[in-house]
């Protein structure tokens, strides 16, 4: 029971990083099939979108040439005049002659969320694990003491 929580964590964020790097893979087949102009248009360098609630966001911008970026951590983002806490990853590549930048962000308390329905569904297992040991462990114990021989008075 110690062990689950540090456990459920870690399940959690490696799930987040794992959705970040899957719809990272999607965005840039979007870019490969209709351009990034689909994307950054006119005289802007940058897209940005956030769904309703703020619990995720996905940032394109045009950036220098640099160092190739590609990684994942956790930033604050003011959005909306509040500042929140995301699971990040950054993605740098180069798209004919320019550089960019995509991230794509999840919200920490998101993934709180999902971290307590792991934890749930573990705990549920946990209680059935137990249950069905109790139950084989008394089917058992009931097996073998009908089958022992009655003790004897005279010893």
């Amino acid at each position: 029971m110690l062990v689950l929580p540090p456990v459920m964590s870690r399940l959690a964020l490696v799930s987040t990083d794992q959705r970040l790097a899957q719809k990272k893979e999607k965005v840039l087949r979007l870019i490969r099939r209709s351009g990034i102009s689909a994307f950054i248009e006119g005289e802007q360098s940058s897209y940005g979108s956030y769904n309703l609630l703020k619990e995720e966001f996905i940032s394109l911008e045009e950036i220098p040439p640099g160092p190739k970026i590609d990684l994942i951590e956790d930033a604050k983002r003011a959005v909306e005049d509040e500042i929140v806490q995301y699971r990040v990853l950054s993605y740098s590549f180069a798209q004919g002659p320019q550089n960019y930048l995509l991230e794509i962000g999840r919200s920490t308390g998101s993934i709180g969320e999902t971290e307590r329905n792991f934890r749930h569904y573990a705990l549920y297992i946990l209680l059935v694990a137990v249950a069905l040991t109790t139950l084989a462990d008394l089917a058992f114990s009931a097996t073998c003491w009908r089958r022992s021989p009655p003790l004897s008075a005279s010893g």
